[in-house]
């Protein structure tokens, strides 16, 4: 799920103020735009600059349904989601760089910046859906938010098409450090 600057109650807005006038919310105020990478400039209100953040995509391991979850087993193993939330090894830095352990072979993976992990590729979308995720329009409401999205928030995607709502359906390829 996307995370957000800016003020969730007025659009995740945030405002740029200069040197001279004194910041109002620190929350929200800022002196540089460069807090936030993926944003649009909306307007100037007497010398106060007025950002919307678009949001910023998190990748994970795992199952989405299930707090991200993942298992691991021998390498023998029959698994039947193996890459998605099963790996065959018993080090799970081999399967995910940011995780925490649970219990016995159970983990739970902390997520990954857009450019994915460097040991594993992490993906956006569902991942019993072959990792397919939809961006809805401003007018409908998004039905599963760990996968459904207002932007394609993926930069590793292939369009797969558009139904007659006008929502878009997209497969993320996977997000591997220095592998596109």
């Amino acid at each position: 799920m996307p995370t957000f600057h800016g003020d969730a109650h007025r659009n995740y807005k945030f405002w740029v103020y200069p040197s001279e006038k004194e910041i109002v919310t620190p929350t929200w105020d800022f002196r540089t735009p460069d807090i936030c990478n993926h944003h649009k400039h909306i307007g100037n209100h007497d010398g106060i600059q007025e950002y919307e953040c678009l949001g910023h995509s998190i990748t994970y391991h795992g199952d989405p349904t299930r707090k991200h979850s993942f298992w691991l087993y021998d390498h023998n193993a029959h698994v039947e989601n193996e890459g998605k939330w099963d790996f065959k090894t018993h080090n799970a830095s081999e399967a995910c760089s940011h995780h925490k352990h649970i219990d016995g072979n159970h983990y739970e993976c902390l997520g990954h910046s857009q450019d994915g992990d460097s040991v594993y590729p992490s993906h956006h979308g569902d991942p019993t859906r072959d990792f397919h995720f939809w961006v809805y329009p401003q007018t409908k409401g998004l039905v599963t938010p760990t996968w459904d999205f207002r932007y394609n928030v993926c930069s590793n995607s292939e369009h797969i098409g558009t139904n007659g709502e006008g929502i878009h359906e997209y497969k993320c390829k996977g997000h591997k450090y220095g592998h596109k």
